[in-house]
């Protein structure tokens, strides 16, 4: 997230997110975050939905010195994620000439929420197609 702002006397940079200010270590070893020379936040890694240890929010920059401070404008972090697994992987399904198949597919959790494409033999299936109904639960 960048925030640069100059002053006299150099104003020092502070974070915070949702109102609160960001502990940043002095120790890139301790944190997964680092505070740039010009006052950027740098993360080195997101975490996201762990009560406590999200880094989703929003983030305001306030530049200080002894004569005052000055804040951003808000800016929101939403950190994006996609489960490895699918809740529930589509099985062969055999049906005879003329009958409805019914096959059934639950993507993996992630955020934003994934949307789903069915392919038949590597083409994405043409859902104006009266005998294809795709739906979702």
């Amino acid at each position: 997230l960048n925030c640069r702002a100059e002053g006299r006397p150099h104003p020092v940079i502070e974070w915070y997110r949702n109102g609160e200010r960001v502990e940043i270590g002095q120790d890139v070893t301790q944190s997964h975050r680092a505070l740039l020379p010009l006052g950027s936040l740098f993360f080195l890694q997101l975490n996201q939905g762990r009560k406590g240890k999200s880094d989703e929010g929003i983030y305001t920059c306030v530049a200080r010195n002894r004569l005052g401070y000055v804040k951003s404008r808000n800016a929101s972090l939403y950190v994006a994620s996609l489960r490895e697994e699918f809740r529930q992987q589509p099985s062969n399904v055999v049906a005879a000439l003329g009958e409805q198949a019914e096959m059934q597919c639950l993507p993996p959790r992630g955020h934003p929420e994934p949307t789903v494409t069915w392919k038949k033999n590597g083409a994405p299936l043409n859902e104006k197609d009266e005998r294809y109904r795709i739906t979702v639960d």
